[in-house]
C-alpha cells in the first residue's frame, strides 16, 4: 500500500495538470470567440472609372439590393461573415462562386487583383473611400 503522502503528492499533481489543461482551453475558446467578433482590418481604397463602371455593371446588382442576401456595398456589419476567413478566402469564393454568387460575381473580365479592390471597397464604409 502506498504511503499517505505519496497518495497527497500524486493527487495534487493530477489536479495542477487538470487545471492547467482547463486553463488552456479556456483561452483557446475565447480567443476563439473573440477573433470572430472581429472585422478583418483592411486599408481603405478607392476605384477608378473604369472599375466604377465594373463594380456598377456587376457587383452592385446583389449588392445594394438586400433582397438578394448578399452582404450589403458599404456595410462593413454585413460583411463579417464573408471576411472572417480572411481576404484571401473570400477572393477565392468570389472566382469560384459561392452560395448565390456565381464565378467571378459575374465578372468575367475582372482580374483577381480588381476582384480583391472590389470586395475592398465594397466591404468599407462609404466615408473611408480614398
Amino acid at each position: 500500500m502506498y504511503p499517505l503522502n505519496a497518495i497527497f503528492s500524486h493527487i495534487l499533481i493530477f489536479k495542477r495538470k487538470t487545471i492547467r489543461a482547463s486553463m488552456l482551453i479556456l483561452c483557446l475558446m475565447l480567443a476563439a470567440c473573440s477573433a470572430d467578433e472581429e472585422l478583418v482590418q483592411l486599408n481603405p481604397v478607392s476605384i477608378n472609372e473604369t472599375l466604377n463602371t465594373t463594380y456598377q455593371q456587376t457587383c452592385a446588382t446583389c449588392h445594394t439590393n438586400p433582397a438578394t442576401g448578399a452582404p450589403q456595398a458599404h456595410k462593413p456589419d454585413q460583411w463579417r461573415d464573408a471576411l472572417s476567413k480572411g481576404l484571401d478566402a473570400a477572393l477565392e469564393r468570389t472566382i469560384n462562386g459561392f452560395g448565390g454568387m456565381p464565378p467571378g460575381g459575374q465578372c468575367f473580365e475582372c482580374s483577381p487583383e480588381e476582384l480583391r479592390i472590389l470586395i475592398v471597397y465594397m466591404s468599407q464604409s462609404p466615408d473611408k473611400e480614398q
